[in-house]
């Protein structure tokens, strides 16, 4: 496993540790449920490695931010796929990543912060589309392991708009 002892460590922004797959139980009908989840945070990395590296010349401290949350979809990643192999399913990338979902132009007129303010707006509502799917999803299982994976990523989801939300330069 990728990260074997970061996947259980708190990130610098949350006091708790992220629940292990270990305890999932096998159900490949729910595993397919997750796996458009589990390409959605492969996506999700992209972008904020790519907002990152692109506002890194300019807007230094929204380039850590999304440095931060990329690393920590990585680790959702990770724990998804770890969790869809205890579901059952081999966590095969099974389609390509489209990045920039957003790309981040210099058109005449427009500044980076201006992008900067589009970048985030689109991440607002990915991260509230994430967290929401989570929590849902988390209804919908009686595997307690499962189910703890599922709050924690929803949570972090939440705390990542949060952030976004509260960014200012």
């Amino acid at each position: 496993m990728l990260w074997k002892g970061a996947l259980l460590m708190p990130d610098k922004y949350s006091p708790s540790p992220y629940p292990s797959a270990s305890g999932v139980k096998e159900n490949v009908r729910f595993a397919r449920m997750l796996y458009g989840s589990y390409l959605a945070e492969l996506e999700a990395v992209s972008n904020y490695v790519y907002g990152s590296i692109v506002f890194g010349d300019c807007l230094d401290s929204l380039s850590s931010l999304l440095e931060h949350i990329a690393e920590t979809e990585m680790m959702h990643f990770n724990l998804l796929g770890e969790s869809l192999k205890k579901l059952g399913i081999n966590p095969i990338i099974k389609a390509r990543v489209q990045s920039p979902v957003i790309p981040i132009t210099r058109d005449a007129g427009r500044g980076m912060e201006e992008e900067a303010d589009k970048f985030i707006a689109f991440s607002i509502n990915d991260e509230k589309k994430a967290a929401d799917e989570y929590a849902r999803f988390a209804t919908l299982t009686n595997d307690e392991a499962m189910k703890a994976i599922l709050q924690r990523l929803s949570e972090d989801e939440r705390h990542h708009r949060s952030l976004l939300e509260n960014y200012s330069p």
